[in-house]
């Protein structure tokens, strides 16, 4: 547990607490777009092709969430330098809320985005996934992996 959270990792926990804040909301949303309004006493004309979207943006922002904490309690324990933490930082935080927003909106433009396609909203969430959420999410995986390797034979 943490007694006195520094500075770093207060900044840290607050981020997350606004993205779970952000899912929650987003949540209320899916509720409401996956019921064409019925889960608000609405009849709504939403009809999406790719309604679950909107629960992935839901999901995305909550696993988001505990990475960012994952990476707040796990920070003190790298052997990053302050550059290399600040790095580990930057990256989490664009792939968390990226992954959280660029999902939420292919769910308004009803497109995955998985792959290259004819359609410009499709491509235009493809690149957007490609940017702030595959590349940013693997390089800051492995940076979370070298700075937590220990070159000491007990770990």
């Amino acid at each position: 547990m943490l007694n006195s959270p520094t500075v770093e990792q207060r900044a840290l926990m607050k981020r997350a607490a606004w993205l779970f804040l952000l899912a929650m909301i987003t949540g209320a949303w899916a509720g409401v777009v996956m019921t064409q309004g019925k889960a608000i006493g609405l009849d709504l004309p939403i009809h999406p092709r790719h309604e679950r979207l909107v629960l992935a943006a839901h999901l995305n922002g909550l696993l988001g969430t505990f990475w960012i904490l994952g990476v707040m309690i796990t920070l003190d324990a790298t052997r990053l330098s302050e550059a290399g933490r600040a790095w580990l930082k930057r990256l989490t935080l664009l792939a968390a809320y990226g992954n959280w927003l660029v999902t939420l909106i292919a769910s308004f433009l009803d497109v995955r985005g998985l792959a290259f396609d004819s359609d410009a909203k499709n491509n235009l969430i493809a690149g957007l996934l490609q940017v702030f959420v595959v590349i940013p999410t693997l390089t800051a995986a492995a940076l979370w992996v070298v700075g937590l390797s220990r070159k000491d034979t007990n770990s």
